[in-house]
């Protein structure tokens, strides 16, 4: 339970801040940080650390609810 509340990206809790949990188009969670990290170093696409794909970034974040509610 406890990698469930963890970005795989960075290995850190997620949080209600700045570690916001996002999915990723392959279905992977990573932080907040992690995914505008990636957008930046990858000309607006999102690399998931677990599969080591590329994915166009959205528009807009797609904060992963589920997760979220086990913050809360």
């Amino acid at each position: 339970m406890e990698s469930f509340l963890k970005c795989t990206g960075c290995n850190s809790f997620f949080d209600v801040k700045e570690k916001v949990p996002v999915s990723l188009q392959c279905g992977h969670t990573i932080c907040q940080e992690c995914f505008t990290n990636s957008k930046a170093s990858n000309y607006n696409r999102v690399k998931c650390p677990v599969e080591d794909k590329l994915f166009d970034a959205p528009m807009e974040i797609p904060v992963n609810h589920i997760a979220l509610e086990f913050l809360k």
